[in-house]
């Protein structure tokens, strides 16, 4: 994005460079809904972008495993690690992706209707259909409201939950949700909607873009790591600081299972507080993606290629100074020995 803010004549379209972001720290499914939000702000080039990032989401997620399982041996070799003691290698049913053992196979979820009534699985997608039907309504009447207001249908469906979770708390309805069974139908739709969008890449656009999409995925994959190894290790210092930065490492260059996974190796029975720690940590840039959100997608649906740089960096500024003051307060904190070791 900055190249094209800069040199307006390289060819590429104005949103050229979100698609990183999207494609590491988001994954494919984010990756595939960038091509659903760019459609509904009208932009021509969606469904380039939405191949653009699946591409960097499957660069990020190859390369940010094979680097971590880099930076895990060597920081064995270094003693950076507490729990590692042989060679760091992922367990052999995470490389095939499958267990045969029937013991290790784990349960979808806990039923939480009888069959006899009505299937547990068909209430839980009844209930995201809903959602997902109603957002879609009360985006098209926002238009008609506020048609100078850019957000995506995701953003609705996202609002439209919390009040549905409000409502089933309040009536004591939670019962009815599994976790575990939401999870497995959202990541069966996800896999769904991954594959259509891969099977639907324009290869031939995307080819055009070769050379800037490496160049990306190279700068990225080098901010990454210094915005992560070096300042975690300064920050948290005996804290768990390699498993915490390689935790963010994964999540950074995939998907949070990526981030699991490598921290699993480090830290076979997650006995570190890095999980518990980095969930708080999520929840409250969740907080803060609720309020930049909707003025992002406003810069993305309408702003020139600088408006959305110089936007971006304002970001990153915010964020940089978010991450400040907690330092500030963890270095108050372990001057007065409240510090976990």
């Amino acid at each position: 994005m900055a190249i094209t803010a800069i040199r307006p004549e390289t060819g590429l379209y104005r949103t050229f460079g979100r698609e990183l972001g999207v494609g590491f720290a988001g994954g494919h499914g984010t990756a595939t809904a960038l091509g659903s939000i760019l459609q509904d702000f009208g932009l021509p080039w969606w469904q380039t972008s939405q191949g653009v990032a699946l591409t960097t989401a499957t660069v990020g997620l190859v390369g940010g495993m094979f680097f971590g399982i880099l930076l895990i041996n060597r920081a064995m070799k270094r003693g950076e690690t507490h729990y590692l003691g042989g060679k760091g290698e992922l367990p052999r049913d995470m490389q095939l992706g499958y267990t045969k053992d029937i013991a290790k196979q784990k349960s979808l979820g806990r039923e939480t209707m009888y069959s006899s009534s009505i299937e547990t699985f068909t209430v839980h997608i009844g209930i995201l259909f809903l959602a997902s039907g109603l957002a879609y309504l009360l985006s098209r009447q926002m238009r008609v409201w506020i048609p100078d207001l850019f957000l995506p249908v995701w953003f609705y469906a996202l609002l439209i939950m919390y009040v549905l979770n409000f409502f089933m708390l309040k009536l004591k309805l939670n019962w009815v949700i599994d976790t575990k069974v939401k999870s497995r139908i959202t990541g069966a739709l996800s896999d769904f909607a991954i594959t259509a969008a891969m099977m639907t890449m324009p290869i031939k656009a995307i080819s055009q873009f070769v050379v800037p999409i490496i160049i990306m995925c190279v700068i990225g994959f080098i901010v990454t790591y210094f915005f992560t190894f070096p300042l975690f290790k300064k920050a948290f210092k005996d804290s768990f600081a390699f498993e915490r930065a390689i935790m963010s490492w994964g999540v950074n260059t995939g998907v949070m299972m990526t981030g699991m996974t490598l921290l699993r190796v480090c830290d076979p029975e997650y006995e570190s507080p890095v999980i518990s720690d980095f969930s708080m940590g999520f929840a409250l840039m969740s907080i803060f993606s609720l309020v930049i959100s909707p003025i992002d997608y406003s810069f993305l649906a309408k702003g020139s290629t600088a408006a959305n740089f110089f936007w971006n960096i304002g970001v990153l500024v915010f964020y940089a100074a978010v991450a400040a003051i907690g330092y500030a307060l963890l270095v108050r904190n372990r001057k007065k020995g409240g510090e976990p070791k």
